[in-house]
């Protein structure tokens, strides 16, 4: 079971966690933290994934029993820039979202005009590491290949021409990938003026909902089985709003949408 950071203030050691923490973020530039509990040992352990200095670091307290962070080794830790290789991008995954009692952090490593694509998966309770490394020739190139998460499991896209490209990570412990790519058809987003000039992001499948994330923070729901946009969530100073989208005239070719809607909708 795992609860969000906020929790952890009733488990009796306020005072020190804040103290770290404060620590942690001082000198982090970025910082993801999350909390495991075991319900049937009683055991808790905070978990802090971050990047300093273009470096991944995850630290573990057990909380009760630490009096500090202990620094785990990342399988990647001083590695890539002593052999001459970059990090151009880099995600990190909450781990109520994928899978139980794991934190994953992908990277895509780059080497000259090479490339590769690695998911290392963090066991917090064994606090050690798999790594696992995206087949190669499976997508072109890594400039449009996003790491998500599909029905529970990790997942690779690509979106070619008018359709979402996914492999899946099947199985975590065989590092077992889908044998084939699963292909979502997303023809009616290409005739959206809302999304001209967009850059669309997959961010999770759930059955057969998509969520694609687009420029400004807004995000689609798309149904995969319908073939159809469900709802629009974009942010408006730090809040969510519910946009609803119907189909109209308006998709058709020739159509344009009314500029109140663009403004109303927060489209540049």
């Amino acid at each position: 079971m795992w609860f969000q950071l906020e929790y952890i203030y009733n488990l009796g050691c306020f005072s020190r966690m804040k103290c770290a923490f404060d620590f942690l973020v001082f000198r982090m530039d970025v910082c993801r933290m999350k909390c495991a509990f075991d319900s049937l040992t009683g055991d808790a352990k905070l978990v802090s994934a971050y990047i300093h200095n273009d470096e991944v670091g995850y630290e573990v307290m057990s909380i009760g029993q630490d009096g500090d962070w202990r620094a785990l080794k990342h399988p990647n830790q001083g590695l890539l820039k002593k052999n001459g290789k970059w990090a151009t991008r880099r995600q990190f995954f909450l781990t109520d979202e994928v899978h139980d009692g794991v934190y994953f952090c992908s990277e895509i490593i780059t080497d000259g005009e090479d490339w590769c694509l690695e998911v290392q998966t963090l066991d917090p309770w064994n606090e050690c590491f798999i790594t696992t490394t995206l087949p190669q020739g499976v997508f072109n190139g890594c400039k449009r290949v996003w790491v998500f998460n599909w029905n529970q499991h990790i997942a690779v896209g690509d979106i070619v021409e008018q359709d979402l490209h996914v492999l899946v990570l099947e199985d975590l412990k065989e590092q077992k990938w889908s044998e084939n790519k699963i292909i979502v058809p997303l023809k009616v987003l290409q005739h959206q003026p809302l999304l001209d000039d967009q850059v669309l992001i997959p961010v999770k499948a759930d059955c057969d909902e998509l969520k694609l994330r687009y420029k400004g923070g807004k995000t689609l729901f798309y149904d995969m089985n319908n073939e159809v946009i469900k709802k629009v969530v974009y942010k408006w100073f730090d809040t969510d709003l519910l946009g609803f989208y119907k189909p109209s005239l308006v998709s058709l070719k020739g159509m344009r949408q009314d500029e109140r809607v663009r403004l109303r909708m927060g489209i540049d």
